[in-house]
């Protein structure tokens, strides 16, 4: 476990910045990454690992304070992950985005995809809810008693199969 601190944070950002330029060549970094003006700490995150946000052509990166629980490496790929999306000639996850996580992916011990299960991080949830026809499952830190009321009163509906009935388990810790 890593001590949850902006400086431990700013460390691993600068060896994933590190990785990208050694791998992708620091003129491209250069040219296509845009100004990243803040690499931060998000207190709430859990759903997520992290998040690039862009104003203004300048970009944020906050990272979940519960990926410090998974260690070093989850860490830097994440970081890496993130730094990916400053770059100016990649949109979400396009196929250019792709093509530099692969390229990271291939070189390095650091495998970059578009989304992660990261062992001990889903020990925060405390709501399951899992559709009654096909099983697909939800976790939840938390629910409001208005998303409970829509979930029974079948006003959603599961991405998968359509259905409109789910089961909705309290995950005791």
């Amino acid at each position: 476990m890593i001590e949850i601190s902006q400086e431990n944070l700013l460390k691993y950002y600068n060896i994933a910045l590190n990785v990208v330029c050694n791998v992708i060549g620091k003129d491209v970094v250069k040219k296509q990454m845009r100004k990243v003006i803040r690499v931060g700490i998000s207190p709430r995150a859990v759903r997520r690992h992290g998040v690039c946000k862009t104003l203004n052509g300048k970009c944020i990166i906050e990272i979940s304070k519960h990926l410090f629980d998974a260690g070093e490496k989850e860490l830097i790929t994440t970081l890496i992950h993130e730094i990916l999306h400053t770059f100016k000639d990649t949109k979400g996850h396009d196929y250019k985005w792709k093509w530099y996580a692969n390229k990271i992916s291939d070189i390095t011990e650091y495998k970059i995809t578009r989304t992660r299960n990261i062992a001990g991080i889903e020990s925060n949830f405390n709501y399951k809810v899992i559709c009654d026809s096909c099983g697909h499952s939800t976790m939840y830190i938390r629910m409001s008693d208005r998303k409970i009321n829509n979930l029974k009163n079948k006003k959603y509906h599961c991405t998968f199969c359509k259905n409109h009935s789910f089961k909705i388990e309290s995950i005791n810790h």
